[in-house]
């Protein structure tokens, strides 16, 4: 059973690594551990155009790539510079996309599935001052 997107903003500077935090849920509301975790990928794309970001299109991101989600199902991705690089320099604010996708075994005991979304609004050093 798929759950509807959880989407959240949070802000970000260009070129500084980042710590992003969320928490994973299942369909009850309940957190989901890192052990309980079949699956989870990364795709990280700026909002206006889709353009994927330091190459993290579907990347298997479970315990990987500065990617952890701990016993509670709190994640923490310790972002790179790259991915907080600015793609349209016309923009004092970029809107880049993490869309988290996350399999798991239901209260059911069936796969199960979840998406969570969080909006990083990237500031542009260069016309933010």
């Amino acid at each position: 059973m798929a759950q509807e997107l959880d989407t959240e903003t949070i802000a970000a500077t260009e070129g500084v690594t980042e710590i992003v935090e969320a928490t994973f849920e299942d369909a009850a509301g309940n957190p989901i551990s890192g052990a309980e975790l079949a699956s989870l990928t990364l795709t990280y794309y700026q909002e206006f155009t889709g353009e994927i970001i330091n190459s993290r299109n579907a990347q298997d991101v479970l315990q990987a790539h500065g990617v952890t989600v701990s016993d509670q199902g709190k994640l923490k991705w310790i972002q790179e510079a790259a991915d907080v690089a600015i793609l349209n320099d016309a923009l004092a604010f970029e809107p880049h996309i993490a869309l988290f996708m996350f399999g798991y075994t239901g209260e059911d005991g069936n796969p199960a599935t979840g998406k969570k979304a969080i909006r990083i609004l990237v500031a542009n050093l260069s016309k933010v001052p």
